[in-house]
């Protein structure tokens, strides 16, 4: 690798320097992680040992209805043409080279049997991505289909996950708009095509839009698919990046916050994603150390320099005047289309997003790019495209 060579042109006392500094590092790190990983492991034995006693009786009431063979393939045509659209957005950068990060990732996942589970250097080692790449180098190989296509695949999946649900219970208009929306964002179409966690968070926030839609459809039956789907949701979203976590802490206080459930099945609900967390909370207390080290020691944020990066995404990487503007008309668009939201789902939108957007942001972070919240666009582009189908309906 590179890195050896450049470690060999260095002088003796520098290379010395550098080890000592290392092995502090290590050393300093090592014990807050193994107390973290034991006080984890501890609440997640104590938290199963709880949920086999209170939950069984209350997923009882969990509707078990298979659909009719005719509407699940109804479904599969919608789901399979949405899928087939996501692909073909994404081809314009999957088809491109390797990234020096992803070649650095790939390395990693497949290097041995557990090196993508090593989160030691901190939060930005994306461990469901790594994971996934260890599956897909294990089966095709180490080359540039095995690295993408996970993520790939994911971020495909998610949206006709989403767009089905859309079309079947709201308009195949309202459908076909949130598909637009998604795929015509260069942000979504980059980032979801790369080896890194984007496509697995995408996936994951199309699903856990999908379960709180669902949930709050089925009110006090829900069905036994939104309660796997929370599970799953969960679980790839926790493992694929950190800023995930503030998109899992607001679906459950929108699940909390639903009065059409009982108190039973909404802390039941709640377990079921508690227990589905503590992968991911795992493999966050592991790398929190490192975070902790980068956070002192690595300047604050130059919050103008972030605003220019959102507002170069929100003007859909346009250049000149026009990114600026751009941006400014789909900050109006996206505040009119949230503030416009049916009713029964205007407060529990509003609940998200503060919690996944805002949070994160009064939390004061290093590191801090419009991708980070790249997840939020599963929930924002159905609203937008609810503001586009009323207005367009109404005018035709």
């Amino acid at each position: 690798p590179p890195f050896d060579e450049i470690l060999r042109q260095l002088p003796a006392e520098r290379l010395a320097s550098a080890r000592a500094r290392g092995h502090a590092l290590i050393a300093s790190v090592i014990t807050p992680v193994l107390i973290a990983g034991f006080l984890v492991c501890c609440g997640a034995a104590a938290a199963f040992a709880v949920c086999a006693r209170v939950l069984r009786p209350r997923f009882a009431r969990i509707a078990l209805d298979p659909p009719a063979g005719s509407r699940l393939l109804h479904r599969a045509r919608v789901f399979s043409g949405f899928c087939a659209l996501a692909l073909i957005a994404h081809a314009p950068y999957a088809l491109g080279s390797v990234r020096f990060d992803e070649d650095g990732a790939a390395i990693q996942a497949s290097r041995d049997l557990w090196s993508w589970a090593n989160n030691l250097a901190g939060w930005q080692c994306h461990v469901g991505a790594l994971l996934s790449m260890r599956i897909s180098t294990a089966l095709f190989g180490l080359n540039e289909l095995s690295v993408r296509a996970p993520a790939v695949l994911a971020s495909s999946v998610g949206v006709g996950l989403l767009c089905d649900h859309l079309w079947h219970r709201f308009s195949p208009w309202l459908s076909s708009t949130t598909a637009a929306l998604i795929v015509m964002t260069p942000l979504w179409a980059e980032q979801t095509s790369l080896g890194r966690g984007y496509g697995l968070m995408s996936f994951a926030a199309s699903l856990m839009t999908v379960c709180l839609l669902r949930l709050q459809d089925e009110a006090d039956r829900p069905s036994a698919a939104t309660m796997y789907g929370l599970l799953v949701a969960t679980c790839v979203g926790g493992l694929s990046h950190f800023f995930f976590v503030f998109f899992i802490a607001g679906a459950a206080l929108v699940i909390a916050t639903n009065k059409l459930q009982p108190a039973d099945l909404r802390s039941a609900s709640l377990w079921w994603m508690l227990l589905a967390f503590v992968p991911a909370g795992i493999s966050h207390a592991i790398g929190a150390p490192a975070v902790l080290v980068q956070m002192r020691e690595l300047p604050h944020l130059d919050w103008a320099v972030v605003l220019q990066r959102f507002s170069f995404e929100l003007g859909f990487r346009f250049q000149g005047w026009l990114a600026p503007a751009i941006a400014s008309l789909s900050t109006v668009l996206l505040l009119w289309a949230v503030w416009s939201a049916p009713r029964a789902l205007r407060r529990p939108l509003w609940l998200l997003l503060f919690v996944s957007v805002g949070v994160p942001m009064l939390a004061k972070p290093v590191y801090l790019y419009p991708r980070f919240y790249l997840h939020v666009l599963a929930v924002l582009a159905p609203a937008l495209a609810f503001l586009l189908s009323v207005r367009w309906l109404r005018a035709h």
